[in-house]
């Protein structure tokens, strides 16, 4: 468990410091931080095309959920270690079967975007 706790805060940081960098990068090019998606004019425009906006949206989404997972975590560990009370017992099976699918599909999304065969606006 010490392992696990040490290799998921490690993971939790890191997540946020790649968001980080992109964020960064973004700021020094014209990018944005929306993936495209501009709100104006009673009307929602995608300037960099659909998947590009749900790769964005879903990392931002997998973000949240890396950071709620990480202080689930903290959290779980501490409550068990002062009282003895395991609590959260559902923390496994969010990481598992809901963080690790969306992480993937995101990559996916990611990959697609970047690639110029595959960048077909839909």
């Amino acid at each position: 468990q010490s392992w696990h706790a040490g290799y998921m805060m490690c993971t939790a940081v890191l997540t946020v410091l790649g968001w980080a960098m992109i964020f960064w990068s973004h700021e020094q090019l014209p990018l944005g931080h929306t993936g495209g998606v501009e709100i104006a004019g009673g009307g929602v425009k995608m300037n960099r095309g659909f998947i590009h906006a749900a790769h964005v949206s879903l990392g931002y989404l997998v973000i949240a959920a890396v950071v709620m997972q990480g202080g689930m975590g903290w959290y779980k560990r501490r409550t068990l270690q002062t009282t003895g009370e395991k609590v959260l017992g559902w923390h496994g099976d969010f990481g598992r079967w809901v963080m690790m699918p969306l992480g993937l599909v995101n990559v996916i999304l990611g990959i697609w975007c970047l690639s110029p065969r595959w960048s077909v606006a839909v």
